[in-house]
């Protein structure tokens, strides 16, 4: 496996589709999935310098496949002069859960940190919020560093 910045177009491509698998199984389903929006908010990650894009690629007969990915910002913190990041998704695809999954999303979440260090942030933020599997992505994320700091609840109900 190998960890690298999203950059090459056929990667992005790759990405969205991932992106889309990601969709159908997680609490956004009911949500609509447009992929020229999803391209969008995966640029504005590549050529931000207040964001981030990282995959990782496993090789197979037919070449490299990416199998995982991160995107993840910085922003001023809303009440003072100091930085926070958060991701804005890491998803590793369901065919590789398991060993090669671990290993994906730790190296993906160690890129994310290493990044937002650099980016000289207070506070690394990890949110779970998809509903995929939230058990184990809390007992990986913990593995990677990370300490559960309050809960995200979400008023499902909007019109009713």
């Amino acid at each position: 496996m190998k960890l690298s910045e999203l950059k090459e177009p056929s990667d992005i491509a790759q990405v969205i589709d991932l992106a889309m698998t990601f969709h159908r199984e997680s609490d956004f389903a009911d949500m609509d999935f447009d992929s020229l929006i999803f391209a969008e908010t995966v640029a504005q990650c590549v050529l931000s310098d207040n964001a981030c894009a990282y995959v990782v690629k496993k090789r197979e007969r037919q070449g490299e496949s990416i199998i995982g990915f991160i995107g993840a910002s910085v922003e001023r913190c809303n009440f003072g002069n100091d930085f926070i990041s958060y991701d804005q998704a890491l998803y590793v695809d369901p065919r590789y859960r398991g060993v090669h999954g671990y290993l994906a999303a730790q190296l993906l979440l160690k890129a994310y940190i290493r990044w937002a260090q650099r980016k000289n942030v207070k506070r690394i933020f990890y949110n779970i919020t998809a509903g995929v599997n939230n058990q184990r992505a809390i007992e990986v994320i913990k593995q990677a560093g990370f300490i559960e700091c309050g809960r995200c609840l979400v008023w499902r109900d909007v019109h009713g």
